[in-house]
């Protein structure tokens, strides 16, 4: 089983996430060399889905702990809300695999 792990932030606003990357197995998935893409979007079998709809590239905090950080602007989710997909795609060597995913949930933020 993958390693899942659910996200929330208002829309509008910046927010960092420090996420952990693991393999298939739970294990600590080394981040040496590697570049990850933080993928947004509905599920992939929504009829509605434009797959992916935002991208944030990671940056790698510790590679033998597998932590990285994905920060979201406020320009990035001010039209977002509800429910949706993410995958942290880690592409290593050329071999890519999902480190993290889950659900991103985007609250409506109250404007003056």
């Amino acid at each position: 089983m993958g390693n899942i792990k659910n996200l929330s932030m208002k829309g509008g606003t910046d927010r960092t996430f420090t996420l952990y990357a693991r393999d298939d197995d739970n294990a600590v998935l080394s981040l040496s060399a590697a570049t990850i893409s933080l993928r947004v979007g509905r599920p992939p079998a929504c009829k509605n889905s434009d797959w992916p709809v935002l991208t944030v590239t990671g940056a790698v905090v510790s590679a033998a702990l597998g932590t990285f950080t994905a920060a979201f602007t406020a320009s990035a989710t001010q039209y977002m809300a509800g429910d949706y997909y993410y995958e942290a795609w880690v592409t290593i060597s050329a071999a890519l695999q999902v480190g993290v995913d889950g659900r991103f949930r985007v609250l409506e933020h109250i404007t003056s």
